[in-house]
């Protein structure tokens, strides 16, 4: 799934432990959270209304979907440093949208 951000044109990497953003370690804590939501119910396909854990989870798989459809648009989406999340979600198997 890698090749999906690829095809759009994404230069994707994963940014090393020492090459951290404003926002990691609360991005990681959410994504952990997603990781959880999958072990127990099988999937990365989150309901937008979902919460897990006291979490909006929905809500923030919803942002990443959005910037991802940008993406596809032809649009970088803001801030750049979603790019490196993006490939991060993709990585683990997340479901982009195919329409």
């Amino acid at each position: 799934q890698t090749q999906q951000l690829r095809s759009l044109g994404v230069p994707v990497h994963i940014p090393t432990a020492t090459a951290q953003t404003p926002g990691d370690s609360a991005w990681e804590e959410w994504f952990q959270v997603l990781m959880e939501y999958r072990r127990e119910y099988g999937r990365l396909q989150v309901p937008r209304a979902a919460v897990y854990k006291g979490k909006k989870i929905g809500d923030w798989v919803a942002t990443h979907v959005k910037a991802y459809n940008k993406l596809r648009q032809g649009i970088i989406p803001k801030p750049l440093g979603i790019l490196p999340r993006l490939e991060r979600l993709d990585q683990v198997g997340f479901p982009w949208p195919q329409n």
